[in-house]
């Protein structure tokens, strides 16, 4: 495959090109190869972009996104600094599913009912799930 420009990888990553070139020069994304001076990308660096984004999204820092996909990158598997932060942020997932799960409940419930109040609402949502 001869490879995809910026402006294509652009679109199907739903990000402007300045994004990607900024990603490159603090090493998110690696260099791409250049023919005649146009940067030439392969398919996977939209799978990269999806996962930055999503990443950043669930509040990865750019640097501990970096060391994920460094360690994924270097081909020996993730090394201690990734693995430690990986548990760190699997808790901090955790906690972030089950508040979103808690919301999810309260606006579910928030539906139905005929409360008056967010706090009379809250109460009755919680009684009702215990």
């Amino acid at each position: 495959m001869p490879g995809m420009k910026i402006g294509e990888v652009a679109g199907l990553a739903g990000v402007p090109a300045s994004t990607i070139r900024y990603y490159e020069r603090i090493d998110l994304l690696p260099e791409p190869k250049r023919i005649g001076g146009q940067r030439v990308y392969q398919p996977e660096v939209v799978e990269d972009l999806e996962v930055i984004g999503m990443a950043q999204e669930l509040g990865f820092t750019l640097d501990e996104i970096r060391t994920l996909l460094n360690s994924f990158r270097s081909g020996e598997g993730p090394n201690q600094v990734c693995r430690e932060m990986a548990e760190d942020k699997l808790e901090e997932l955790g906690e972030l599913v089950d508040k979103a799960i808690k919301m999810k409940r309260i606006l579910e419930h928030g539906l139905t009912c005929t409360c008056t109040s967010l706090q009379g609402c809250y109460v009755a949502q919680r009684g009702s799930t215990s």
